[in-house]
């Protein structure tokens, strides 16, 4: 596992992960190569690179993104933390319709083995 995912990992319980889960933590994981290449990508001007300084969430609350799905553009954009985004040109945004369907692919996968007759 790369120190990157480490960190996230470790990262899980913290509130902007909005999840305890972390088979789901690992399932996005797993399947972050799939939701970048479905992300859209947004170029990040000198401004916003300025403005938004080591601040992920104030980014993607002007671009009307749900905050709840922070930690998973995080992970599409192997950011370890929010001073990665500083560095940043180019981001990858993944579509929330993209992420409510991984969940139900997750969670049809899931549920099966915790439901045991």
């Amino acid at each position: 596992m790369s120190s990157i995912q480490e960190k996230l990992r470790q990262s899980i319980f913290n509130p902007d992960t909005n999840t305890n889960d972390k088979l789901w933590y690992r399932y996005v994981l797993d399947y972050a190569p799939d939701l970048r290449a479905l992300s859209e990508v947004r170029a990040i001007t000198a401004d916003e690179a300025r403005v938004f300084q080591h601040d992920v969430n104030r980014y993607l609350r002007s671009i009307n993104y749900p905050p709840k799905y922070k930690w998973i553009v995080c992970v599409v954009n192997d950011f370890a933390n929010d001073q990665a985004f500083d560095d940043v040109r180019l981001i990858y945004i993944p579509r929330p319709e993209e992420i409510q369907l991984l969940y139900s692919r997750y969670l049809s996968v899931k549920l099966p083995k915790a439901i045991k007759v």
